[in-house]
């Protein structure tokens, strides 16, 4: 399963796919990252990498080392350059466990305990959104 990548894409061209990921409702948070952003997005994987694996972070404490840069991003843009990372394999198995935040690992077993839990929430909205269609459809 995934291996560290030494992605040195400059980003220019990963803004192809423009609007393939917008939520209904949710079009401000979900928009495509800007330029600047996949540049960012490039930055807070290197740091990543540089942190070490298993050292977990916080999304707050990335806000404000971020913000300490004169960076101006917020949770919301976050994950969304967190998935950036993740969906393009600039940096293989960043995770979040849920309790301490985002954590960059090798670990098998933490990445099948994520893998289950997306799974289960991917069910659970899943579930949700057929409830709502067998009242209102």
């Amino acid at each position: 399963m995934g291996t560290e990548k030494n992605n040195t894409s400059s980003g220019k061209n990963d803004c192809k796919n423009k609007g393939t990921d917008l939520i209904s409702g949710f079009e401000k948070q979900t928009k495509d990252l800007s330029y600047e952003e996949i540049k960012l997005a490039h930055k807070i994987a290197e740091a990543f990498r540089a942190r070490g694996k298993d050292v977990p972070i916080t999304s707050t404490l990335i806000i404000e080392k971020m913000t300490q840069k004169g960076y101006s991003i917020n949770g919301g843009r976050l994950r969304k350059m967190i998935r950036y990372i993740r969906v393009k394999n600039i940096l293989d198995w960043i995770i979040a466990d849920g309790t301490s935040g985002y954590v960059y690992t090798k670990d098998l077993q933490k990445v099948q305990k994520y893998l289950k839990s997306l799974q289960d929430r991917e069910g659970a909205i899943r579930e949700t959104r057929l409830s709502f269609n067998n009242i209102y459809v």
